[in-house]
């Protein structure tokens, strides 16, 4: 057995893993315990929770009966919504309920509302003369349970804006530069514009002249709401006018239940603003002010201080040198802040506590070679750019670092056209470029293939690419795809707005769409694709939270159809790196996060600045390349597996995931199949079998069986 000195803690973790538990069981007294049917206490209601939902809102209505606020973390999919309304149905009086969520959920939460409850009003806070007749009355107690919905853009007040500029000679100037207009005219008072010359704004801000409507509740109707939802409230993390309304309303009422798939964004200070807005007498009992942020971090996430001596001045009196010191935070949390705040706070629910709701899920690595003149181009501008990478990394600049790695992820895939990547060589900027490549290049051929053979069985198509604005790759996919006679829709955030997106989408697929291009940050939130089956991340990026909720997207309560998950990357070039790199890092939070969420400590180590340097020195140094990339991320998938397996008691299922085939003379495939057969314990058998006599196998058991293939 490895010392435990040389052990790195991964390992220390999966070694000790029962002792460990033993231990923390031993000191931390959960305030609930799992019930044996927890859903008697939900007969009431028109849809009943599934039992995880259930053990939920019961552990978060008993931690509401002694605390004032609690977080729901939970995976995209796994009905938050469903659990915070089931919540509020636990009270024995009729509640009112104030919701703030995005825009574009407001239809959502009140279908939600009255598909579950059944006597309940619902009304939609627009305006704030809904608000005033009821400033300066005592308020009554609701005879029924009641929910305001109420749009996070509406809640906050933001400050309107007008044109200005400066009058020189008669003309129209720009008031910083000086700069006279091109276009002698009055600006626009219905578009913002910028100074061409020193891109410095045209306009100015006017300041409010009236209450918010989460001021007005703040002032005059504290006490008048029983429960406050948040819904997506890591959105609500920085020091913006949202982050502030939410602060104004949690002062406001007494009980807070807030939902959020990812709390933490990989530093600590992300969480710093969150805790003392809903949690402000914990964080005063710390001896925490508003203005401790650079503290937080100090003491429970990571800083970085730079110290530069100054070789041109010296001091007078006194033989010190001059120094600039700089400090900045780093990504990565300290594992104090479990038990002092997330711990005692939070209640963490997985996609694989509801699995039993849900289809199979399959997910797919496709990596292809180039085409020769597409390798050709690709090499001459990843060889010119290594070189300006090594050069920043080793002066410990990440400037433009991220615009070379954008412009190496886009290369391949734009071949068809030229792409200009503006660099920094000895002080002096250079643009290097490609020369276009004509004909349907392999990945593109991988795509039509994938969307053909779905069609077929009847599946529609979603595709994600990342380069979706000014480097817009979508009308190169469309008009292929549509050549072949397939219809296709492009959404983007700038044509659709976030309220009518759920509308757009219906009519869509109305007018029979087949395939719907979008860039997975437009849909990372809110919308159920339960239509579209089949996900094909043409491009992946780098940000792995994106990439986790937006691969969840199709795969979650109330999907019928399995969901087949493709990624396509060129092999050999940064697409490749990039996968490998998330791949890695979700195998390491998998083994050390356990069963806390997908999301919740898995973000301490996958800032996407972080991610920016480790693709950077990726480039320069290469990967180390034990395995091929398909192994590699079958691996990270199958540890998912035995992850969601240990912590629930289930019977001997396990939903398929990524796969590789070893083709053995007729079709020989290896199948590991993970049966549980005690809480917390598992049992793995892994078989190779011939394609016939696994489908023996399965019709044998009587019923269905999933397996994982790897």
């Amino acid at each position: 057995m490895q010392s435990i000195e040389s052990m790195n803690l991964s390992t220390f973790i999966t070694t000790f893993s029962s002792a460990l538990e033993k231990k923390v069981l031993d000191i931390m007294k959960p305030i609930y315990t799992l019930e044996e049917d927890p859903l008697r206490e939900f007969n009431h209601l028109l849809r009943k929770p599934y039992p995880a939902q259930a053990h939920t809102a019961l552990a978060v209505f008993k931690a509401l009966c002694s605390q004032d606020s609690v977080y729901i973390v939970g995976e995209m999919g796994t009905g938050k919504t469903q659990v915070s309304i089931s919540v509020v149905s636990l009270f024995p009086k009729p509640q009112r309920v104030l919701i703030l969520c995005p825009p574009h959920l407001v239809g959502k939460w009140e279908r939600e509302v009255r598909a579950t409850l059944p006597e309940v009003r619902v009304i939609q806070l627009k305006e704030l003369s809904k608000l005033l007749p009821l400033k300066g009355k005592k308020p009554e107690k609701p005879k029924v349970t009641e929910f305001w919905i109420l749009s996070r853009e509406r809640a906050k007040l933001s400050h309107s804006w007008k044109p200005t500029w400066v009058k020189r000679m008669r003309k129209h100037a720009c008031p910083s530069c000086g700069v006279f207009f091109k276009e002698d005219r009055p600006l626009s008072e219905r578009k913002k514009e910028k100074c061409e010359e020193c891109k410095e704004p045209l306009w100015e801000a006017i300041p409010p002249r009236r209450f918010s409507l989460a001021t007005f509740i703040r002032k005059w109707l504290k006490g008048y709401f029983d429960i406050l939802i948040a819904d997506e409230v890591h959105e609500y993390k920085g020091d913006s006018i949202q982050g502030q309304a939410l602060g104004e309303l949690a002062s406001s009422i007494k009980k807070r239940i807030l939902l959020t798939g990812t709390l933490l964004g990989g530093y600590a200070y992300n969480l710093f603003n969150l805790l003392w807005r809903t949690h402000t007498s914990l964080m005063k009992s710390r001896k925490y002010t508003h203005t401790s942020v650079t503290r937080f971090q100090d003491e429970y996430g990571f800083m970085e201080r730079v110290v530069k001596e100054v070789d041109t001045e010296d001091y007078i009196y006194g033989r010190a040198k001059k120094r600039n010191v700089r400090v900045k935070p780093l990504p990565g949390v300290s594992p104090l802040l479990l038990p002092h705040f997330l711990l005692p706070n939070a209640v963490f629910l997985r996609l694989s506590d509801v699995s039993s709701a849900l289809p199979p899920y399959e997910e797919n690595v496709v990596t292809l070679d180039m085409e020769e003149h597409q390798a050709e181009e690709y090499r001459e501008l990843e060889n010119a750019l290594r070189d300006i990478v090594a050069e920043s990394l080793r002066r410990g600049s990440q400037k433009n670092l991220a615009s070379y790695l954008q412009g190496l992820l886009l290369v391949p895939d734009a071949i068809y056209r030229r792409n200009e990547i503006e660099v920094e060589i000895g002080g002096q900027r250079k643009t290097l470029s490609n020369l276009p490549v004509e004909g349907i290049m392999p990945k593109e051929a991988e795509l039509l293939d994938i969307v053909k053979r779905e069609k077929q069985e009847g599946r529609r198509v979603l595709v994600y690419c990342t380069f979706t604005d000014t480097r817009d790759i979508t009308p190169r996919l469309k008009t292929l795809l549509e050549d072949r006679g397939i219809k296709v829709e492009v959404l983007k955030s700038q044509t659709v707005s976030p309220e009518r997106r759920e509308e757009w989408l219906k009519k869509t697929i109305e007018r029979g769409t087949h395939v719907l291009i979008c860039n997975p940050e437009v849909v990372k939130t809110g919308l159920d694709l339960y239509e579209f089956p089949t996900v094909i991340f043409y491009e992946t990026g780098y940000s792995i939270y994106t990439l986790r909720q937006a691969s969840r997207r199709s795969w979650r309560i109330g999907q019928t159809k399995p969901v087949r998950v493709f990624y396509l990357c060129y092999k050999d070039t940064m697409q490749e790196k990039a996968l490998r790199l998330i791949a890695g890092k979700l195998e390491t939070s998998l083994v050390v996060e356990g069963e806390l969420s997908d999301k919740g400590l898995q973000a301490l180590s996958q800032a996407e600045g972080s991610m920016v340097v480790e693709l950077a020195r990726a480039l320069v140094e290469g990967l180390p390349e034990k395995e091929s990339l398909t192994a590699l991320w079958s691996r990270t998938r199958k540890l998912e597996i035995e992850a969601d397996l240990t912590g629930a008691e289930k019977k001997a299922t396990v939903r398929e995931v990524s796969k590789t085939l070893s083709q053995i003379g007729n079709r020989i495939l290896k199948v590991d199949v993970i049966e549980s057969t005690k809480p917390r314990k598992k049992k793995t058998t892994r078989i190779c079998v011939s394609e016939g006599e696994l489908e023996k196998i399965l019709k044998e058991q009587g019923k269905p069986l999933q397996f994982a293939l790897f």
